[in-house]
């Protein structure tokens, strides 16, 4: 199965759905990463949804590791700054 970069976008779009609401019941209801409402969003076919889901980790390492190469780099601007008695 081929993935794209628009679809891994298409996914973490969706991802930020925490909660949706029942067209029939009105309930609120949270919504995991397999979520159905979450699925809808994204306007992945269920396959390709799924798959993505399933190899989160292994597809979005390389984002995962800038992102805590960022978070390093600036506790230690944080660190550099601040004053030291």
């Amino acid at each position: 199965m081929k993935i794209t970069k628009k679809d891994l976008a298409m996914y973490k779009e969706a991802q930020e759905i925490k909660t949706a609401t029942c067209n029939i019941t009105q309930a609120r209801l949270r919504q995991t990463k397999y979520g159905y409402y979450r699925w809808k969003a994204s306007g992945l076919s269920v396959s390709k949804y799924l798959y993505i889901a399933d190899n989160e980790e292994k597809l979005f390492k390389n984002d995962l590791e800038r992102r805590k190469k960022d978070e390093y780099s600036e506790f230690d601007r944080k660190a550099y700054k601040s004053p030291r008695t």
